[in-house]
């Protein structure tokens, strides 16, 4: 899923959705197509995921279509949808505390977030080291 919206890491779909705002799927439409059946739903081929509510009926249709292009990529290999379906809905849910991640809180300005993701990615990589070092 990452390939599909350009994306190495999920801290950068910030950027990339700054660059391609028609990656989110807007509430009306979600709203239509739940409450419509002749409402256009999600499109494989235009990918835009609901990003305020990751499990809901517009991205397991999107999860579904999803499970389609890799029965037809990889024809030898055996998928169950409900998995395929589920590991979409997972990175939907990643790629939301990504964004909210990098959005300034409260109390902070835009300019402060950056020192804090890099402070917040010093104590992280801290926490690894001392659990290797434990581990050996």
């Amino acid at each position: 899923m990452g390939t599909t919206f350009g994306l190495k890491k999920d801290r950068e779909f910030g950027e990339v959705l700054a660059a391609n705002p028609d990656l989110l799927a807007s509430e009306a439409d979600v709203r239509n197509f739940c409450t419509d059946d002749d409402a256009p739903g999600p499109d494989i081929d235009n990918p835009q995921i609901f990003i305020e509510e990751p499990l809901n009926i517009w991205n397991i249709a999107l999860g579904g279509q999803f499970y389609q292009v890799l029965l037809e990529k990889f024809p030898e290999r055996r998928y169950a949808e409900y998995e395929v379906v589920g590991h979409f809905i997972n990175r939907v849910e990643a790629l939301r505390k990504a964004l909210y991640k990098h959005r300034p809180r409260f109390d902070e300005e835009p300019e402060d977030v950056n020192p804090r993701l890099a402070a917040d990615l010093v104590i992280a990589n801290g926490v690894k080291r001392k659990r290797t070092r434990q581990r050996q």
